[in-house]
């Protein structure tokens, strides 16, 4: 349990680590994976509802608060995707590669659509359009061809050293 709870926290301090350092030195025309979205859509994969909606909210402001944008954006964002992959995701059989990749893809999508409508609500300059078809879209598309290779370790932290196997969507 409490090796869970230190590998969880060093994923989780790598990955906040690695998301502004050099995830920007691979960014292709300006777009850049997401890992905590990686980490928040795998939480709701494999975790149960509760958990993964703190998880979430938790993930999302700790972005916020560390890069000092508006605060509670990132974590409403998170908090909107994870809602619909705990929605979606107990009918598909999680281990799979292909269900983790379309998890992070569509929660991507519906994160960035979420930060960029929360944005317009609070006077951020973004004009939709242009927005989702040249930040929003490819960064889903780019942190879903990550997502095979962030599956492996994902999946030994939340899954297999877990007291749950899988997750039991009765909360």
């Amino acid at each position: 349990m409490i090796l869970r709870k230190i590998t969880f926290l060093a994923f989780y301090l790598v990955a906040l680590g690695i998301q502004d350092t050099w995830l920007p030195a691979i960014a292709v025309l300006g777009v850049q994976p997401d890992l905590l979205l990686c980490a928040a859509v795998f939480i709701a994969l494999w975790r149960k509802p509760r958990y993964a909606l703190i998880m979430a909210v938790l993930l999302g402001l700790s972005r916020d608060l560390l890069l000092g944008r508006y605060i509670g954006l990132s974590a409403l964002a998170f908090l909107a995707a994870v809602a619909l992959i705990i929605r979606v995701g107990p009918r598909f059989y999680k281990e799979n590669y292909l269900v983790p990749v379309a998890a992070v893809f569509l929660g991507g999508a519906i994160s960035a659509l979420t930060y960029a409508l929360g944005g317009k609500l609070v006077g951020m300059p973004i004009t939709l359009g242009p927005y989702l078809l040249t930040q929003a879209m490819p960064q889903a598309v780019y942190s879903a061809l990550i997502a095979p290779f962030l599956y492996v370790p994902a999946y030994l932290i939340f899954v297999q050293w877990g007291t749950e196997k899988v997750m039991k969507n009765e909360e």
